[in-house]
Formats: C-alpha cells, sequence, structure tokens
C-alpha cells in the first residue's frame, strides 16, 4: 500500500514533527480514535511493522509530494509451498 500527500508530514524521523492545517478538525478525530496525536503516528508504523516481522515502511520526499510505502508480506506459507 502507498500513500501520497501534497507535502512531507515531518523533517526528521527521530523527531517527527506535524503542522496541524486545520485545529479544528485535527481534535473532534483525535476523540473520536480516528488519529493519533501530532507526531505518534510515524514512529508507531515504523514499530508495529518491525513488530508484525515486515520490512520497515519507505519515506520518501518526492519535492512537492510525500510518499510513504507500507509492505505487506504477500509470500504466505501456501504461496511458498508452490515455489
Amino acid at each position: 500500500m502507498f500513500i501520497v500527500t501534497p507535502n512531507p508530514p515531518w523533517s526528521s524521523r527521530s523527531r517527527p514533527s506535524t503542522l496541524k492545517k486545520n485545529r479544528l478538525l485535527c481534535e473532534p478525530l483525535f476523540l473520536a480514535h480516528y488519529i493519533e496525536r501530532a507526531g505518534t503516528g510515524t514512529l508507531d508504523m515504523i514499530r508495529l511493522c518491525a513488530e508484525a516481522g515486515l520490512p520497515e515502511p519507505e519515506f520518501l520526499n518526492e519535492g512537492e509530494r510525500f510518499r510513504l510505502i507500507i509492505w505487506r508480506d504477500w509470500l504466505t506459507d501456501a504461496i511458498m509451498d508452490k515455489l
């Protein structure tokens, strides 16, 4: 899966920062559990992928846009048995 946004969400992986473009929208979305607090999601994605045994997500800054690639383990036991 990959996600593309027009702006990179942080300046460094060790200290993510998020610019809230609409503060009035962010708080209700957080309270409804649709989003996390600003700055926590990036490190959570890296940790959760590692815990699941998946490759680390790729965070690509492509000038005017930002792309996130989350890899999935498509090599299931059934597929490996067929190889």
